[in-house]
């Protein structure tokens, strides 16, 4: 029979876990030294470290595959369950057949931006200044600024003045 876990074993753990995640930010930090003000939840994740963010950005829940550069300018935030991808592996013509060619290029992603809810941002995107991406929105192409994107493949829904 299993005993109960006593209160105070588990009210230490609720003490530690802070303690834990301040761990983790600072680990982050020192991998991305470009996180000034920046603010990012437990969740935040990033493969190689070329995330590169100016002051005051928000990155909550998002996952960056970063084989090749990915620039987020500031105040840009992103909500819950986004990902980043900076390869791609388009169909090539060689030699008489077509086989997968293997491409990585810059994200860049410009000053005041929201990124919703579970987008996908994909290799070679240029986001402009004042861009509100909607939820479940795959960026395939550039988005030009002041505007609202959504869809899949993202399209620009209205120009905002």
């Amino acid at each position: 029979m299993n005993k109960p876990v006593p209160k105070i074993i588990s009210f230490l753990f609720v003490l530690r876990w802070p303690l834990v995640f301040r761990c983790v930010r600072w680990f982050i930090k020192k991998l991305i030294p470009n996180l000034k003000n920046s603010r990012f939840s437990s969740w935040f994740e990033c493969q190689y470290g070329n995330v590169i963010c100016e002051e005051n950005t928000l990155l909550v829940d998002t996952k960056f595959l970063d084989y090749w550069n990915i620039y987020i300018w500031e105040w840009t935030s992103f909500t819950r369950g986004n990902i980043c991808i900076t390869w791609d592996h388009p169909m090539e013509y060689r030699d008489g057949k077509y086989c997968r060619g293997t491409t990585s290029k810059d994200i860049h992603i410009w000053k005041n931006c929201w990124i919703t809810t579970n987008c996908i941002i994909l290799s070679g995107v240029r986001i402009g200044d004042n861009v509100t991406i909607w939820a479940w929105s795959v960026v395939t192409k550039d988005i030009p600024p002041n505007c609202i994107a959504a869809w899949v493949p993202c399209k620009v829904i209205r120009f905002i003045e």
